[in-house]
């Protein structure tokens, strides 16, 4: 790859620069390359914390539909155990879990009290 260089790096620069500056000149090309440089993490730490939030808004509203999905069939009278492996069999679709349990397939014995 070809090396990026920038104007005020180069000898062209002494062109447009008065001669009493030309000291400064390597000074002020480090301090851009080091603004550029920030400025380049800065862009992809924002990028990252917005990924980052979208991923946790994403579980979020993933446990809170699982949530709701577990509490809907213990409202129908089946345990939390039964609910938790019915909708892991069924890949989180509620309404194929519950025939699931309406089958009889992961009842546990209950107590009697």
């Amino acid at each position: 790859r070809r090396e990026r260089k920038v104007f005020t790096e180069t000898p062209v620069n002494k062109l447009f620069v008065p001669s009493k500056h030309w000291d400064l000149l390597r000074p002020i090309a480090l301090v851009a390359r080091i603004r550029w440089r920030f400025y380049n993490e800065l862009k992809q730490t924002q990028k990252l914390q917005l990924e980052l939030e979208y991923l946790e808004n994403k579980f979020a509203k993933t446990l809170a539909k699982k949530s709701d999905a577990i509490a809907g069939l213990m409202n129908m009278g089946y345990l939390q155990s039964e609910a938790m492996k019915a909708l892991e069999a069924a890949e989180g679709d509620e309404n194929r879990a519950a025939e699931m349990l309406m089958q009889g397939r992961f009842q546990t014995k209950k107590s009697t009290i």
